[in-house]
């Protein structure tokens, strides 16, 4: 099993989430950064995926470079 955690992705959840504050802080934190786009998230995935039998991904962390740890 391969868990692929993503950081900070440019898609439309800040424009679902119907807490005031919380659309403003995860808005706020994507200005600051230049946020992962799905391809990104893709080719993570696809790398697992593509990998020989006797190897073993179990975590990808991706996070735009400017997120915090």
């Amino acid at each position: 099993m391969t868990v692929i955690e993503p950081g900070a992705v440019e898609i439309e959840l800040p424009e679902r989430i119907t807490d005031e504050g919380a659309r403003q802080g995860l808005s706020s934190l994507l200005e600051q950064l230049d946020p992962l786009q799905a391809e990104n998230i893709a080719n993570a995935v696809a790398y697992c995926i593509i990998q020989p039998k006797r190897v073993s991904v179990n975590e990808v962390l991706i996070r735009p470079t400017q997120q915090a740890n």
